[in-house]
C-alpha cells in the first residue's frame, strides 16, 4: 500500500524554527537584527540557545515518567492551545490525518475551535487557536481532544509516523512538551497545575532523585535542539558538581 508522504517542513526541526524566530523578536526589541548583548535574564532563568530556560530543570527530583496506561491519557481529556501556524501545517496534510482518526471525526472542520488569540506563553509568539473537545465517557475526565483516539494513541502523531515523519511533526507543542511548558516565554516543569498535581500523575514518585534534564531528555532536545540540550545538561552537572562540594 502507498504510503502518504508529508510535505518537507521548511526548517529541519522544530528546534531551529523555534529558536530563528526567538532570535528575531529579540533584536527586534533591541533595536538590531545583528548581534550585540542580549539582556541579562531573570534571576531563576538560564538562557540556552536564545530560550529562556527555569533553573528548576537544571536540578534532580525524585520523579519518574508518567505511564499513559496508568493515567488513560489524562492530559488529553480538554483542548490544547495550538499555533495557527501548526494548524495550517496540519489541515495542508488532512488527508494523513484523518486517515488516523475514527471516521467520525475525520472532517477538518470540526478539528479546531474558538476565535485566533495572541500567543502569551509562547516564546516565538504568534496566534493560536484550541483543538476541539469531544465527548468521551471512557477517559478519566469523561471529555478528551478530538485527536485521541480510543486505543489511547495520538491521531497526529500516529499520521506523522505513518508518513515517516519525526512523531512529534504535527502534535502540537504543548503536547509534545508536557509535562514541561512555556510559561510568559521561560521553558518550565508544569507541576503547579492541578492536572500534573493530582489528576494524571504527570510524574510518578521515585526513591532517588533523577536530573530533570536526563528525565525528561526527549522533550528538551525536541525544543533545544542537540546543541542547546547539551548546553543545558553541561549546567545541570556543574550545579550538581557544587551541590556535592558544599554537602
Amino acid at each position: 500500500m502507498a504510503v502518504l508522504r508529508a510535505r518537507p517542513i521548511s526548517c529541519a526541526s522544530l528546534a531551529g524554527e523555534l529558536q530563528r524566530r526567538v532570535r528575531d523578536m529579540s533584536g527586534a526589541r533591541r533595536g538590531n537584527t545583528g548581534g550585540g548583548r542580549s539582556r541579562t535574564p531573570p534571576r531563576g532563568v538560564v538562557t540556552v540557545e536564545g530560550l529562556r530556560v527555569d533553573r528548576g530543570l537544571l536540578a534532580s527530583r525524585g520523579m519518574r515518567r508518567c505511564d499513559p496506561r496508568e493515567c488513560g491519557a489524562y492530559c488529553c481529556g480538554g483542548g490544547v492551545a495550538i499555533s495557527v501556524h501548526q494548524t495550517n501545517d496540519i489541515l495542508a496534510h488532512a488527508a494523513l490525518v484523518a486517515a488516523a482518526l475514527p471516521r467520525a471525526r475525520r472532517d477538518p472542520t470540526g478539528w479546531f475551535r474558538g476565535r485566533h488569540e495572541r500567543e502569551r506563553d509562547h516564546p516565538a509568539g504568534g496566534t493560536r487557536i484550541a483543538t476541539e473537545v469531544v465527548d468521551d465517557p471512557g477517559h478519566p475526565t469523561g471529555t478528551s481532544c478530538v485527536f485521541l483516539r480510543p486505543d489511547r494513541k495520538c491521531a497526529l502523531q500516529v499520521a506523522s509516523v505513518a508518513a515517516r515523519e519525526h512523531p512529534w511533526r504535527f502534535k502540537p507543542l504543548f503536547c509534545a512538551l508536557h509535562p514541561l511548558t512555556f510559561e510568559r516565554g521561560v521553558l518550565v516543569l508544569a507541576d503547579r497545575n492541578p492536572m500534573y498535581i493530582d489528576g494524571g500523575r504527570c510524574s510518578r514518585w521515585a526513591r532517588d532523585g533523577t536530573p530533570v534534564s536526563a528525565l525528561l531528555s526527549r522533550e528538551l532536545r525536541w525544543v533545544l535542539g542537540a546543541k542547546g540540550y547539551a548546553v543545558l545538561r553541561r549546567m545541570a552537572r556543574a550545579r550538581a558538581s557544587r551541590r556535592r562540594s558544599s554537602a
